[in-house]
């Protein structure tokens, strides 16, 4: 069946944009509101009558209710979700409304939750399905309403366009790989000495080989670290790319700035967390 559609990383519920089904004790409602006219009909009993276009109205009223209860709640998640294969994801979901009080339920494909929404912004953490190494687009979330009674349900589908990005389990190289941690990569930058320079920071080695002498410079910049795929050629696919990970994530803690190539991708040297899901992505992605 089909649900109502809600598009985008920051949507709005709308009653209008969702559907209205019975749940288990709306079936039975309606059951009874059918014998009572059914009874009504066959004895031609005008009290039968009543109470059933009675429970018709309540129903009907209580209809109003869950839609006023699902309309006007804002949702927004507006980042992918990055974890290690193998490792549990959750979604971050900020909510919030304009009511004091509000329930909505929220399921993905492996988790369902019933919130209260206020005037308040509150962030829910919705558990994900991961699966495998890989990039894929985060399942359609579906979103009710059962409050009061619980006689119908309002159903919507949100698709927040965001993925999942599982990037493959970091592994450390063993040191017969020869692999040199990004921990302390730095240059050991020089300039010319100057009249109040200190005589234990000239670089006595490099001044054997120069007219002048020269210092080492504390400001020297951070040596790029370059984490190629070159350098396990040994190692299967899969161990190579969690061995990459692993260069990655001690490249960006340590501060260091990194470049990355795989098979037919190159990542130029940068820096910082962009350039870190960049790099995640990719190797989710080889």
């Amino acid at each position: 069946m089909k649900f109502g559609r809600l598009d985008g990383a920051v949507v709005e519920t709308n009653a209008r944009k969702a559907i209205a089904l019975p749940t288990a004790s709306g079936f039975l409602f309606f059951a009874l509101v059918f014998l009572l006219l059914l009874g009504a009909v066959n004895f031609q009993s005008n009290l039968g009558f009543l109470m059933a276009f009675s429970l018709l109205i309540l129903g009907f009223v209580a209809l109003l209710f869950v839609g006023q209860n699902f309309h006007g709640i804002r949702l927004r998640t507006v980042s992918d979700v990055f974890v290690a294969e193998g490792q549990d994801a959750s979604l971050s979901i900020d909510m919030t409304s304009d009511f004091e009080k509000q329930k909505i339920q929220i399921a993905s494909p492996v988790s369902q939750t019933v919130v209260d929404c206020g005037a308040m912004t509150q962030t829910i953490e919705l558990p994900l399905d991961t699966g495998r190494r890989g990039v894929r687009e985060v399942a359609p979330i579906e979103l009710g309403s059962v409050f009061p009674f619980g006689w119908a349900i309002l159903r919507s589908r949100w698709y927040p366009h965001v993925c999942t990005v599982v990037y493959p389990e970091p592994k450390k190289p063993s040191r017969q790989l020869g692999v040199k941690s990004a921990q302390g990569l730095h240059e050991l930058a020089v300039r010319e000495y100057r009249t109040g320079d200190r005589m234990a920071s000239i670089s006595w080695k490099k001044t054997k080989t120069l007219s002048s002498p020269v210092v080492i410079d504390p400001t020297g910049r951070t040596t790029a670290h370059r984490v190629t795929y070159r350098t396990y050629a040994s190692v299967s696919f899969e161990l190579m790319l969690s061995y990459l990970t692993w260069e990655v994530l001690e490249a960006y803690d340590s501060g260091s700035r990194w470049s990355l190539e795989l098979p037919g991708v190159t990542l130029p040297e940068s820096a910082g967390r962009r350039h870190l899901d960049e790099s995640l992505r990719a190797l989710a992605d080889a």
